[in-house]
């Protein structure tokens, strides 16, 4: 039994640590596009393409910032206690979240880009692209790897 009490302690921690980080990351993603809608706001562009941009701005922020408060609020669980169903479920919408804020972020910046100009958007667009097949395919890739052990 002391080696399932200390698996469980190790697997609290590693879960602390991943939500702690992540959490992180999609707070810090937050506050870029925190910026970003501020500064549309205070532009005197009408364009439909404008448009477009703040509304997938302004979801993309509503959509880092519950993943952020439930990033925190699954941390302070994972200090408590072992993770049940129940918890696991909000942690697979966690991960849904999170997922989804990347994708709108990156979604955001080539959008923002096009603002500048066409080259400019393409560019970030390019840029952008790379980077979400390059994090989806590693957490993927991590994903199917803890699943073998």
């Amino acid at each position: 039994m002391p080696e399932d009490n200390d698996t469980d302690h190790k697997r609290m921690a590693i879960e602390k640590q991943a939500s702690t980080q992540l959490t992180t990351i999609t707070s810090f993603l937050g506050g870029f596009v925190f910026a970003s809608f501020t500064l549309l706001i205070t532009t005197a562009h009408q364009g439909l393409l404008f448009q477009a941009v703040f509304v997938v701005t302004a979801l993309t922020m509503s959509v880092l910032v519950a993943a952020s408060i439930i990033g925190a609020l699954l941390t302070i669980v994972s200090e408590k206690r072992k993770r049940t169903d129940q918890l696991g479920k909000i942690e697979l919408f966690w991960t849904v979240l999170i997922l989804a804020g990347i994708g709108l972020f990156l979604t955001d910046i080539g959008l923002l880009a096009f603002l500048v100009n066409n080259l400019m958007g393409a560019i970030c667009t390019l840029l952008a692209v790379g980077t979400a097949f390059t994090v989806i395919g590693t957490w993927w890739r991590i994903s199917s790897a803890l699943e073998d052990v």
